[in-house]
This record gives structure tokens, C-alpha cells and sequence, in this order.
């Protein structure tokens, strides 16, 4: 049985865990039917985010469907510690959960921060209005990025698509 938690403050308790990597599960690959994120991709270099589709297959942008839980995989494949930030994650629903402690549901997160090998697998239910996804042609851009000193200039950025 899965626990839950409801995160006001507990975000900070997120953020310490996922820092200090000690509840995370060890790297195992991508779960099945669930796209996912990685970063230091080794075939491409250490400051970069890689993109799965669902299938397993890269991708330029990680898409994600409006007003739908999407559950996603993010996978640190590189030598040193890496973060993932993007406001879709600030504004919107996302549960995280993590092996040995449950899942931890908030509106919003700042960032994830990732130790190498590590793995963790998220929920993020983005919802946008309809008149802003007309005003955007059906998808909205969200910029994804490590802020770690460095690592966003030596390239760690990707985008993440929001569709209807």
C-alpha cells in the first residue's frame, strides 16, 4: 500500500530528500509507458537533458497533455549531482513518489535536485485554460534547466510541450 502525503511545508521535506538522494532507488532504466527525462546523458555529455517518448524513443521536447496526470521518469545517468527546474512544475499539481517513504502530493515544487544513479518517478498535471492553449496554436513551451553554477550555460536546458 502506497502512503500519501499532502505537502504544504512538506515541500521542503522533498527537496531535502531528493537532495541528499537517500531514499531514491537505485537507476534501473526507463519505466515501462512513461516518458522520461535524463540528465548527463553520457552519449551526449554531462550538462545535457535527453527526452524519452512513452516508447522509449528520443525526442526533442518531452510532450505532455493538458488537463491529464502525467507520470514521468527522471533519471540522473551522469557522474555528478543535477537539477531539474521549470515553472510547469511550480504552477501546477505534482506528486512525487519516493521508494521507502510514499507519495508526496503538492501544488507546485521549485526544483528536484538529483544525486548520479539515481532515479525518481513524478506526476505533473499541468492545467492550462483552453483560451490560453487557442491563443498558443494548442501547446504551450515550458523551459526546463539545471541552475547548478554551470551547468545551464554549458547547455543543461531542454523544453517540455503542453498540448490539448
Amino acid at each position: 500500500m502506497t502512503k500519501k502525503f499532502t505537502a504544504g511545508a512538506l515541500g521542503v521535506v522533498l527537496l531535502a530528500l531528493l537532495g541528499a538522494g537517500a531514499f531514491l532507488t537505485t537507476m534501473s532504466g526507463q519505466e515501462a509507458g512513461r516518458p522520461t527525462i535524463l540528465m548527463g546523458d553520457p552519449a551526449k555529455g554531462e550538462l545535457t537533458f535527453s527526452f524519452l517518448d512513452k516508447d522509449g524513443k528520443p525526442v526533442d521536447k518531452l510532450v505532455l497533455q493538458n488537463n491529464v496526470e502525467n507520470q514521468v521518469t527522471l533519471v540522473n545517468k551522469g557522474q555528478i549531482p543535477h537539477e531539474l527546474r521549470s515553472d510547469l512544475f511550480r504552477l501546477f499539481q505534482f506528486d512525487v513518489e519516493i521508494a521507502g517513504v510514499g507519495e508526496i502530493e503538492t501544488v507546485g515544487i521549485r526544483d528536484m535536485d538529483l544525486e548520479p544513479g539515481k532515479q525518481v518517478s513524478f506526476i505533473v498535471k499541468p492545467t492550462l485554460s483552453s483560451k490560453v492553449l487557442d491563443e498558443k496554436n494548442g501547446q504551450v513551451e515550458f523551459e526546463v534547466g539545471c541552475f547548478i553554477p554551470g551547468h545551464y550555460v554549458g547547455g543543461m536546458k531542454g523544453t517540455i510541450v503542453v498540448t490539448k
